[in-house]
């Protein structure tokens, strides 16, 4: 039974779907590459679906350029801790192999399980819902995380998904002062609000 097969039959959300694996790569390594993007220093990813309870009355864009803020998110979320069995695994022995990347102010403290041996608590930014600094992901740091996953071939033979993967690169490689909660978006996808 190969890997696609495997997780769709133990129930992981959309573990069948290789078109899912495809979306999850792009989004977590070349989304900023693009070449229409290579003008813009930050992003702004809206998903079909959506919905906004509340206006957003000022530019979002001019927020986190003025605010220095790296990533901004509405929301945290579980996922599914079976769809990425060794993420947590490559990212510490991508962390020992280039301890020099991870920022001095990194706070990872609040994706660990004391629980579970220290391990990834599945907690992740809602990527369906972020502003980015397009200059961060390009940046050799995230870029370089980027290359140890997808070398490991973790987005088809298990299902790294992009957002635990722009989590943990922002965890890493960013400031806790330069990561933003948009408290004030009133946002849903599907069932996430």
């Amino acid at each position: 039974m190969n890997s696609l097969e495997y997780l769709g039959a133990i129930g992981v959300g959309k573990g069948w779907m290789i078109s899912y694996r495809h979306m999850c790569r792009w989004n977590s390594g070349f989304f900023y590459r693009h070449p229409r993007l290579l003008e813009f220093d930050f992003y702004w990813r809206v998903e079909p679906d959506v919905h906004y309870f509340c206006d957003i009355n000022y530019d979002v864009f001019r927020f986190v350029r003025d605010n220095n803020i790296k990533y901004g998110f509405t929301m945290n979320i579980l996922d599914d801790a079976r769809s990425f069995p060794s993420l947590w695994g490559r990212t510490m022995s991508f962390i020992n192999a280039h301890p020099e990347l991870v920022h001095p102010e990194a706070d990872l403290d609040w994706l660990l399980d004391p629980f579970n041996g220290g391990d990834y608590n599945n907690c992740q930014f809602f990527s369906n819902f972020e502003v980015g600094d397009l200059r961060f992901f390009r940046g050799e740091a995230n870029e370089k995380y980027f290359k140890w996953l997808d070398r490991g071939g973790g987005f088809y033979y298990e299902r790294f998904g992009d957002a635990p993967i722009h989590t943990l690169s922002v965890a890493m490689f960013v400031p806790k002062s330069e990561i933003w909660f948009f408290r004030d978006v009133g946002y849903q996808h599907d069932i996430n609000r």
